[in-house]
C-alpha cells in the first residue's frame, strides 16, 4: 500500500483500484479515466475533458504570474461507489490525490450535473497544489478559490467566472431543472447570523475540520469561504481584484498573510463588515450579464464551428437548423479539435431559442457577429475567427447601441 494526501486526509491507495482504470480522453493538459467506460455517458467525459482544458489555464493565471508550465494531471470518473469509497471518505462527491496529481470524482447518472461541477472544484485544489502549495493557504482560501472555479460556466471554448448561483440557473445540482440558488442561501445566513464570525472562520484547518463542522454555521463554511473569494474578485466592478490577485501570486514569498498585508496594508478580517454589506445589497439576479455573456460566446462558438465545416447561416434560424443537422453533428464529433458534446450543443439550442435580442449580423470579416440587443443598455457581441491548429478563438466585448 502507499498513502497519498487526499485533501485533509491520507487515504491509503490500492494499487489494483488504481490500475483498474480505463482511459476515456485526453489531451496534453489532463487525462481523463474511469473505471467502468460502457457505464460512463460520452457528454459527461467530453465535458469533463472540455471544461478542465479551458478551465487549467484560467485559474493558473489567477493563482500566478509565472510561465512555469504546470504539470499533467488525470481525473477518475468513478461510477462505482465501492470502488471510490476505497479511495475518499463517505458520503463525498470528489477528493483529490495530490502526490498522484489525480482528481477523484463520484458520478451518479442520476446528478451527472454534479459531477462536472465536482470535477472543476477537485480539479482547482490541484492546480493550487502545484502552483502555489497548497500548505501556503490558509483552508477557507483554498475551498473558496475551489468553490468560485465550480461555480464557473462552460461555454466551450472558456469558463466565465464569477458566477453567483441564483433564480435565472446556470449551476445545477441535479439537473436542469434542479437550479441552486446560492445568492438567497448566502444572503439569508447573513440575515439570521448563521454564518461564522471571521475571527473563527480564518482559524478552519485540516486539524480541526471535523470540529469546526459542528459549530453553529460551519456546514455553511464552504458557502462563506466562496462569497469572500466572490467579493474580493468581484465587489464594486473589481475594486480588489488586482490586489487579490496580486496577493495570491505574492504566497510563495512569505505566506498568505504577509501577502494580503503587502497588498491592502490591512489584515483581512477588517474587510468582515464591507464583505456582510455587499452581499445584502445584491439584487435578485446579480450575475445576469455574465450568464448572458456566457449565452453569447456558446452561440459564438457554435457559429465559429459551423463556418469552419462549411456551413454558412447568416440568421440564427439557419444556425438552429443546422444544430439539427445529423450531417453537421456528425463532422462536429469526428473533428477532435472543434468537438462539442451534445449536452452542451443542445443547451446552446435552447439558449437561442429563449434568449430574447439575439441575431446574428456582418461582421468585419466573413463570420457574422452574433449580437445580443438590450434596450437602454450596452449590446453584447461575440466575435469569432479561425486559429492557429484548426481551432477557433471567441471574443466577447460590450458595444453601445
Amino acid at each position: 500500500l502507499m498513502a497519498v494526501i487526499a485533501g485533509s486526509c491520507v487515504i491509503p491507495l490500492v494499487g489494483a483500484v488504481a490500475e483498474n482504470l480505463q482511459q476515456v480522453a485526453g489531451n496534453n493538459i489532463l487525462t481523463v479515466y474511469t473505471d467502468n467506460p460502457k457505464s460512463l455517458d460520452d457528454d459527461l467525459r467530453l465535458e469533463v475533458l472540455g471544461r478542465l482544458t479551458a478551465l487549467t489555464p484560467q485559474i493558473r493565471s489567477l493563482l500566478s504570474s509565472s510561465p512555469r508550465p504546470i504539470p499533467k494531471y488525470s481525473v477518475a470518473l468513478y461510477t462505482d461507489p465501492n470502488a471510490y469509497g476505497k479511495l475518499a471518505p463517505p458520503g463525498s462527491s470528489g477528493r483529490y490525490l495530490a502526490t498522484a496529481n489525480r482528481a477523484l470524482v463520484r458520478v451518479d447518472q442520476k446528478a451527472v450535473y454534479l459531477a462536472l461541477a465536482t470535477a472543476q472544484h477537485e480539479a482547482t485544489h490541484l492546480l493550487i497544489d502545484q502552483v502555489l502549495n497548497r500548505r501556503n493557504l490558509p483552508l477557507w482560501l483554498d475551498e473558496g478559490l475551489a468553490e468560485y472555479a465550480e461555480m464557473g460556466v462552460w461555454t466551450g471554448d472558456h469558463v466565465v467566472l464569477g458566477i453567483i448561483p441564483c433564480k435565472r440557473g446556470g449551476y445545477f445540482w441535479a439537473s436542469p431543472k434542479s437550479v441552486y440558488n446560492r445568492l438567497a442561501e448566502v444572503q439569508s445566513a447573513l440575515r439570521g447570523g448563521k454564518l461564522l464570525p471571521w475571527s473563527k472562520l480564518l482559524q478552519w484547518s485540516d486539524g480541526n475540520n471535523a470540529e469546526m463542522l459542528k459549530t453553529p454555521g460551519g456546514l455553511l463554511i464552504w458557502d462563506q469561504a466562496w462569497s469572500i473569494v466572490q467579493f474580493f474578485l468581484h465587489a464594486e466592478n473589481g475594486k480588489y481584484a488586482a490586489q487579490f490577485q496580486r496577493a495570491l501570486n505574492g504566497i510563495p514569498q512569505g505566506g498568505w498573510d504577509n501577502a494580503f498585508r503587502r497588498q491592502f496594508g490591512r489584515a483581512i478580517n477588517s474587510f468582515e463588515e464591507e464583505w456582510k454589506t455587499w452581499w445584502l445589497s445584491l439584487p435578485d439576479e446579480p450575475t445576469d450579464e455574465l450568464y448572458l455573456q456566457a449565452t453569447v460566446a456558446k452561440v459564438a462558438g457554435v457559429l465559429g464551428r459551423q463556418w469552419l465545416l462549411g456551413l454558412r447561416p447568416q440568421t440564427c434560424e439557419e444556425l438552429l437548423a443546422n444544430l439539427a443537422d445529423k450531417e453537421f453533428r456528425a463532422k462536429l464529433a469526428a473533428n477532435a479539435i472543434l468537438r462539442l458534446p451534445g449536452s452542451l450543443l443542445e443547451r446552446t439550442r435552447e439558449e437561442i431559442k429563449t434568449t430574447k435580442g439575439l441575431s446574428l449580423k456582418p461582421g468585419a470579416n466573413s463570420v457574422p457577429e452574433v449580437v445580443l440587443s438590450r434596450p437602454g443598455k450596452p449590446n453584447i457581441v461575440g466575435l469569432v475567427a479561425p486559429a492557429t491548429g484548426g481551432g477557433i478563438q471567441v471574443a466577447v466585448r460590450m458595444a453601445q447601441n
